[in-house]
């Protein structure tokens, strides 16, 4: 386990191998170091990387003391209309399947826009 960080509340893993989670600095409890690469501790997303196609649960554990929940869906929401901004400007959304909720990977709000209401709900 990497010395800060406190605890990993998602990994993913990308079709290519590359494994991601988001985490907590044990410094600054009340923020969150969103996506962190666990091989290599780069934060950005590949812009090439869009999560709804690439993005699959991992399951699995990753530390002895590091607590792992699964997504059950990724979504990409785009910031942008389609085609007026590079893919890096996207927002990258997750729910949870340990706590239903949305969150995102990237620098959006916690919460899914109103366009995206009718896809929350389903199941």
């Amino acid at each position: 386990m990497r010395p800060w960080i406190v605890q990993a509340t998602e990994l993913f893993e990308d079709y290519a191998g590359n494994r991601w989670m988001k985490c907590d600095w044990y410094w600054r409890p009340h923020e969150t170091c969103l996506l962190v690469n666990v091989d290599t501790n780069t934060r950005r997303i590949p812009a090439d990387l869009h999560a709804k196609r690439l993005f699959k649960a991992a399951k699995g554990s990753f530390d002895t003391d590091v607590s792992l929940y699964s997504a059950e869906r990724v979504v990409t929401v785009e910031k942008r209309q389609p085609g007026t901004g590079p893919p890096e400007e996207d927002c990258y959304w997750y729910e949870s399947g340990y706590d239903q909720k949305f969150a995102s990977f990237e620098d959006c709000s916690d919460e899914p826009p109103a366009s995206k209401a009718k896809w929350a709900g389903a199941r």
